[in-house]
């Protein structure tokens, strides 16, 4: 992956967000694409070592488009200003199953799993299957390697009060509250080097296992119910 590439045009990008300056820079753009897939092959083939499921899928099934959904959106910026991909047995569409990286426009490369949007039900049912099991679920996330590595579970818009339907004295009320159950690592992708970067993302996705398959084992006993 020509890192150094990726950023001056990912720079650009953000700097000139049209599709004027965008088809301009087309052949760059395209040329990149190609060796973002390549990559993405490797991290594919990398986590499959320990997350079999992932092993048929492929990069296109994994890449996020490049063009943003404006359709909602007050910022009409026609591109995304990152490179990403989503890897799980449905490639991005995996949800818990999932795990993302991208780069962006800094040449910084970001690795996360778990849920980042889960829906109203998946929300209950994570929230249900903590309340059954705290200490499991604490056991992960609060883990020495797991905060050292990603300083914990996200949780800048937690909920002010305990959830509907759960005891307020709950132990793990903490993680109740939570909106999303996703953590994640960044370091400037240039740090890692080009020729490292899918040992890398791999490493740090096999370190997000556990919070990912608790999550995606608590969704498969709630759709079993």
């Amino acid at each position: 992956m020509n890192l150094r590439g990726l950023s001056k045009f990912l720079a650009g990008l953000k700097a000139h967000n049209r599709k004027s300056w965008f088809e301009t820079h087309r052949a760059e753009y395209d040329a990149l694409r190609s060796e973002f897939e390549e990559l993405v092959q490797e991290v594919i083939l990398r986590v499959a070592r320990f997350e079999p499921e992932v092993a048929d899928v492929t990069p296109r099934e994994c890449i996020y488009r490049i063009y943003r959904d404006v359709r909602f959106a007050k910022d009409k910026s026609p591109y995304k200003t990152n490179f990403s991909a989503g890897i799980g047995p449905t490639g991005k569409k995996g949800g818990a199953e999932s795990y993302y990286f991208h780069i962006d426009a800094a040449g910084k490369l970001l690795v996360a799993g778990g849920i980042y949007m889960p829906d109203g039900r998946q929300l209950l049912q994570i929230r249900r299957a903590i309340a059954d099991d705290p200490r499991g679920f604490q056991a992960i996330v609060t883990s020495a390697a797991f905060r050292r590595r990603f300083g914990g579970l996200y949780d800048k818009d937690s909920l002010k009060r305990p959830p509907r339907g759960f005891d307020c004295d709950h132990p793990a009320m903490e993680w109740l509250k939570l909106k999303r159950y996703v953590a994640w690592s960044e370091k400037p992708a240039a740090a890692v080097g080009s020729g490292k970067l899918a040992a890398y993302v791999a490493d740090e996705c096999r370190a997000l296992q556990p919070l990912s398959s608790w999550l995606r084992a608590a969704l498969a006993r709630a759709a079993a119910q």
